[in-house]
């Protein structure tokens, strides 16, 4: 299924598709031998892969038991939004010092994008643009160490977003709030995006738990 080139990365990222779409299910286990006869390779890269898919948060390791796909918890979810939330805040923050016409033309196109796709209702690109809005944002500080410790929080926010990726209602929210955001950085107005940023992320955090709590 594979080429050679980078096999442990292509199979990293197959299986990390598969957990944020939910194809694997929470609490679902993963063999290594089976995922490496699905796929036509050897367990080696399979086992490094789901090495890599562990530092990330999206499986567990067990001992003897061999990997499963984490099923978040409401103490997860609280955890994982309050350190989104600073370092978001923070990427305006720094990003504010030295944003240009060029920068808020390339968010103002991610939105754009993004109310199209609404329009239309294509869940799946609303998605992928309302990730490429915080990246960009998150781009926009410049600073490595910030993006670094994002990044690795990035897989479990994505498995997070994707629970109400098909909800109307939640997408449309999330546009408005951009909105309010993008606004706030046409004025240079650091506080006004910094705020509309808390009450962005801590509004998506408590629809998570909302529905986490409905579904259990």
């Amino acid at each position: 299924m594979f080429v050679h080139q980078s096999l442990t990365d292509r199979i990293y990222e197959y299986l990390k598709q598969s957990i944020v779409t939910h194809n694997l299910k929470p609490g679902e286990r993963l063999e290594e031998q089976e995922i490496a006869d699905t796929l036509q390779v050897s367990r080696t890269p399979v086992r490094e892969a789901l090495g890599r898919l562990g530092a990330d948060g999206l499986v567990t390791i067990l001992p003897r038991r061999g990997a499963v796909v984490v099923d978040l918890t409401a103490k997860d979810i609280t955890d994982i939004y309050e350190v989104r939330e600073a370092l978001e805040v923070l990427a305006i923050q720094l990003g504010m010092a030295h944003v240009n016409d060029g920068d808020l033309a390339r968010l103002e196109e991610i939105h754009r994008q993004f109310g199209e796709a609404l329009e239309r209702w294509e869940h799946k690109i609303c998605f992928e643009r309302d990730r490429e809005f915080h990246d960009e944002l998150v781009r926009l500080a410049n600073n490595n160490k910030l993006k670094e410790l994002y990044d690795r929080l990035g897989a479990t926010i994505q498995v997070t977003r994707w629970m109400h990726c098909d909800n109307r209602a939640v997408q449309e929210s999330s546009f408005q709030e951009h909105e309010r955001i993008l606004e706030a950085l046409r004025q240079r107005n650091v506080d006004a995006a910094c705020e509309g940023m808390r009450e962005h992320i801590r509004k998506v955090k408590a629809d998570l738990l909302m529905g986490l709590e409905r579904a259990t």
